[in-house]
């Protein structure tokens, strides 16, 4: 039952962590972001400050894929 709870709890936290937008600044974790204007992918490998957008210079991401992507 605990396994059964821990894994639900770990694919919300995973489902919530795709959900919604980063912005320039904000410090986020291990994962895959696209530039919500131009299409542009950054990886992070370590967590650190969202910069923006190396080909279109915006500010606003979304999360493609987590850590355990």
């Amino acid at each position: 039952m605990v396994d059964q709870t821990r894994e639900t709890l770990d694919g919300l936290e995973k489902e919530a962590t795709l959900i919604g937008e980063w912005y320039t600044g904000e410090i986020v974790g291990l994962g895959t972001f696209e530039c919500k204007e131009c299409g542009e992918v950054i990886h992070f490998h370590k967590p650190g400050h969202v910069p923006p957008c190396p080909k279109c210079h915006a500010s606003k991401y979304r999360r493609l894929t987590t850590k355990d992507s």
